[in-house]
């Protein structure tokens, strides 16, 4: 009977002197079928299904990721939690520097030019040196950012402070590091670890910094310097490769003949050639991959563009129930994040996974269409956040697998495409909303996920 409850509360497989490593039950646990294999449980067995109800499983995943990793995870919600503090903020800082709502959405297109030409010069350097110390360079040109945003006084300095945003690319960098450091069967719930970190951040800082900057514009972005610099500091502290390179200098100069046998690039500095990204474009499924996540990415991007412009004439939000709708989606994506995508992997392909998720996105789409309720509107995102969440998780794990070696490149190409996206999508959804109306926007988003399917069930397009 102990034997018996350890297997279905999952005690057997935690290490240490015991019931599970004594060696006549090692013997037995072999021999006894489990999962969705078992003859007794043919639908995953009741060990895996409690423990997916209870959360058990999911507790146990992250209770064993090693400190490495929680540095990287902490830094990526510090970074979320810095940068979102600014979201609620920035609007007003513009207005009283003298601009408009039009001068605040040419900065934010800058940004997304910046960050998208960014994205693809971050990626080979985290191949050629490390990840890690694209994660230090990220939170070093945050610092700056923010600095120079809190000395700002005139439009032109928040300007120039978009400028550092170049290389503040610390998600990049997490998921480099996941990437090279983990096996191809956990990479895709590792990486949604990341989602669920940055989405702790997420959830918290336009709250914080609308808060703290009630009376002062600017102190959410000096808190914001604070926060930068304490993870600087606990990147050289956790992530010690993130100062490799500065220490293979100093050898360089020390010792050149120990220096020749110590290489400073792990790849030579031609993968900073736009040619090597064309390559790496080309390598066998990655354009499929990346049709995947552009047709998906250009769906839910035309919604969000114009989400804030039909809160309150669609739905009846107000500024303060837009906030707590962002909130939500922003819980909505931890749990999918912490739960669904470990519990997915396990069940089911990748490529049904990708057909399942884009149906549901397509079928979301068209129930936004006619969604006329706030009520309507919860209701929807509720299968909705956690299909894309899904969806753009395994596709990124997909990408890392189809070029293993360039790890670095192909996930800057995967987040400069998303950048891409959010450049291009709020002008033609705004087109779209303004001569032809709402339901309009998504219907065309539907309809881009009903090519992809096509494109997959026809296999021009291999999922």
């Amino acid at each position: 009977t102990l034997f018996r409850l350890r297997l279905f509360f999952g005690c057997a497989r935690l290490p240490g002197p015991g019931l599970s490593t004594h060696p006549n039950i090692t013997a037995i646990k072999k021999r006894v079928p489990s999962g969705r294999h078992s003859p007794r449980h043919p639908r995953g067995g009741a060990k895996e299904w409690g423990m997916k109800i209870f959360g058990v499983d999911a507790l146990a995943s992250i209770s064993a990721i090693s400190r490495e990793m929680w540095a990287v995870y902490v830094n990526v919600s510090l970074y979320a939690l810095c940068y979102m503090m600014q979201a609620p903020v920035l609007p007003y800082l513009t207005k009283s520097l003298g601009a408009g709502a039009q001068g605040y959405g040419m900065m934010m297109t800058a940004f997304g030019v910046v960050q998208f030409f960014g994205g693809l010069l971050a990626g080979p350097l985290a191949d050629m040196y490390s990840g890690e110390l694209l994660m230090l360079i990220s939170f070093a040109a945050s610092a700056l950012c923010y600095l120079l945003t809190a000395s700002a006084s005139g439009m032109w300095m928040l300007y120039v402070s978009r400028i550092p945003t170049l290389l503040q690319h610390a998600v990049l960098a997490a998921r480099t590091i996941v990437a090279e450091n983990t096996h191809e069967v956990d990479r895709a719930r590792m990486l949604g670890y990341i989602g669920l970190a940055y989405g702790v951040g997420f959830a918290i800082g336009p709250a914080l910094g609308g808060t703290i900057s009630r009376d002062w514009l600017q102190l959410s972005a000096w808190v914001a310097v604070g926060g930068s610099l304490l993870s600087m500091a606990l990147v050289m502290r956790f992530l010690p490769k993130s100062c490799e390179f500065a220490l293979k200098v100093v050898q360089q100069h020390s010792d050149e003949e120990d220096h020749a046998q110590r290489p400073l690039l792990r790849h030579p500095p031609s993968r900073l050639n736009p040619r090597e990204m064309w390559r790496v474009c080309h390598m066998k499924g990655v354009g499929s991959l990346l049709t995947v996540k552009l047709l998906t990415g250009m769906g839910s991007g035309l919604f969000h563009a114009i989400f804030a412009l039909v809160a309150a004439e669609q739905f009846g939000l107000a500024t303060t129930e837009t906030g707590i709708v962002m909130s939500y989606v922003g819980g909505l994506t931890m749990i999918s994040q912490a739960v669904l995508i470990e519990w997915a992997t396990k069940q089911y392909s990748e490529r049904a996974i990708i057909v399942g998720c884009t149906t549901v996105l397509a079928g979301g789409f068209l129930a936004l269409a006619a969604a006329t309720t706030a009520s309507h509107l919860y209701l929807v995102l509720v299968p909705l956040i956690p299909a894309g969440c899904l969806l753009s998780t395994v596709n990124t794990s997909q990408l890392t697998k189809a070029a293993p070696k360039d790890s670095g490149t192909i996930i800057a190409i995967d987040m400069s495409l998303g950048s891409l996206v959010h450049i291009v999508t709020p002008a033609v959804s705004t087109y779209i909303l303004t001569q032809f109306g709402y339901p309009y926007v998504l219907v065309v988003s539907a309809s881009l996920c009903a090519v992809l399917l096509v494109l997959i069930r026809s296999e021009l397009v291999a999922a």
